[in-house]
C-alpha cells in the first residue's frame, strides 16, 4: 500500500539562530507515522534569522496506518527556542482497509455489500475505513446454491454474513450447481439423463452416447470395460452451457 504524505515548513522569525534537535513521532498510534530522514531537512539543522528572507527547512510524514479507524500522533519538534523548546504538531488520519471477495465452486451468483461497495459480478474489491461494521449477502443464479462462506471474517452457511473490517480480508463465497455432476446427452433424445458419478453414466451409456461432466474433481476409478465407443466431455459450467474448465 502506498502511504499517504504530508510536508511541513519550519521558518525562523525570531532575532537568534534557531537550533533544531532530532524530530520524534510520539502518541497513541505513533508507529503509523514516520518521518523518513531522506525527506526531513530540520533535525540537527541551524535556521539562521532574516528580516525579510528567515531560513526555513522541511520534513515529511507518511502515514500507514497499523490499525483501523481514527489514528493519532505527535511530531514532536525541540530546540534552543527559550519560548517554545518543545513544540508538539498533532497529525491524524484514517486507517482504511481493503475488501476482496472472491466468488468460487461451479454454481454461479453475486456478492453484495452493506455499506454499499461490493457487488460482485462486477466489482468485487473496495475499500472501508477501518472498523466498519460489513454484511456481506450471497445471492445465487436459479440453477445453484449458496454453500459456505471462508475467508476474511466470514464462515459457514448462514447469508447475510456480518463482521468488523480490522485488516486486509479476502472473503470467499461458494456456489454449488444444482445440476447433477455427469450427464447423457444422447443424439435425438429429448431426455438429458443425470448421473452422480463417471462410472454410473458409462454403464448406462450406448454406444455413440455423448457423457457430459462439470468442471469438478471425481474422486472414483473409472472402468471402461464395455464393448461400446462413447465421448467424454467435461469442463461444463454450471447449466452445462459452456465448456470453460477442466473436468479431472
Amino acid at each position: 500500500d502506498t502511504p499517504v504524505s504530508k510536508t511541513f515548513t519550519l521558518s525562523n522569525t525570531g532575532t537568534n539562530d534557531l537550533l533544531i534537535g532530532t524530530l520524534n513521532v510520539t502518541g497513541a498510534n505513533a508507529d503509523s507515522f514516520t518521518i523518513p530522514t531522506s525527506s526531513d531537512t530540520c533535525s540537527g539543522s541551524k535556521l539562521v534569522p532574516h528580516p525579510t528572507n528567515p531560513a526555513t527547512c522541511t520534513f515529511t510524514v507518511l502515514f500507514a496506518p497499523i490499525s483501523g479507524g481514527l489514528n493519532i500522533a505527535d511530531i514532536v519538534i525541540s530546540s534552543n527556542d527559550p519560548d517554545t523548546p518543545q513544540m508538539n504538531v498533532p497529525v491524524q488520519g484514517i486507517g482504511q482497509f481493503m475488501l476482496t471477495v472472491q466468488r468460487i465452486g461451479v454454481g454461479h451468483g453475486s456478492v453484495t455489500s452493506s455499506p454499499e461497495g461490493i457487488n460482485c459480478g462486477t466489482n468485487c474489491t473496495t475499500v472501508y475505513d477501518g472498523g466498519t461494521s460489513v454484511a456481506l449477502t450471497a445471492t445465487p443464479d436459479s440453477n445453484s446454491s449458496f454453500y459456505n462462506w471462508s475467508g476474511g471474517g466470514c464462515s459457514g452457511m448462514t447469508s447475510p454474513c456480518t463482521f468488523t473490517l480490522s485488516s486486509h480480508a479476502t472473503v470467499m463465497a461458494a456456489f454449488s450447481c444444482n445440476d447433477q455432476p455427469v450427464r447423457i446427452n444422447r443424439e435425438n433424445c429429448a431426455t438429458i439423463i443425470p448421473y452422480q458419478s463417471l462410472q454410473e453414466a458409462y454403464n448406462a451409456a450406448l454406444d455413440g452416447d455423448v457423457i457430459e461432466a462439470l468442471s469438478i474433481n471425481f474422486v472414483e476409478n473409472l472402468n471402461l470395460n464395455m464393448p461400446k465407443t462413447v465421448a467424454i466431455k467435461g469442463g461444463f459450467a454450471c447449466g452445462y452451457t459452456e465448456q470453460s474448465g477442466t473436468s479431472s
